[in-house]
Formats: structure tokens, sequence, C-alpha cells
């Protein structure tokens, strides 16, 4: 079952790398995006837009610290695909 998997992701790497920081890396932007809403919505209300800001940027920091992408999306699979290929 395993070595399907790494097969599998060795034949497909370009898309299953794209595939991985299309899920992993938009947290990065999210938590950028988060900022600018409280850039933009603090002179309405500044204790709101800072909580939701936090809120936002929390849930984004707590998703990538308990790697809450699903167990076929690992980077450590794509290393070893590459080493069960070669061997």
């Amino acid at each position: 079952m395993l070595r399907c998997l790494f097969l599998y992701i060795a034949s497909h790497k370009p898309v299953y790398i794209i595939e991985l920081v299309s899920f992993v890396g938009l947290s990065v932007p999210a938590i950028v995006v988060f900022l600018a809403l409280y850039g933009a919505l603090k002179h309405l209300n500044k204790s709101y837009a800072a909580l939701g800001a936090l809120v936002g940027i929390a849930s984004e920091v707590i998703a990538l610290a308990y790697n809450s992408s699903p167990p076929s999306l690992n980077g450590s699979l794509v290393y070893l695909s590459d080493h069960l290929a070669v061997g």
C-alpha cells in the first residue's frame, strides 16, 4: 500500500508539490490579509479589528502547528518517494 503511494508521488511529483503548497502554503498570505484587514478597519472600531485579526491569525497558526493538512499531504513523503524510486 505504501509502495503504491510512494510510486504515485514519485511519478506525479510536480502535481503533488503544488497541491501541498496550495494547501499548507496559503496560510502565510491569509495572515497577511488579516493584518491588512486590521489596518483597514481599525478606524471603525480598534478593539473589534484587533480581536478579529487576532482570532484569524491564531486560527492559521494553530492549523499550521497541528498540521491540519490531510495525512497524504506530507512533505516528507516526497523525500521518501525519491529514495524509493532510486533504491
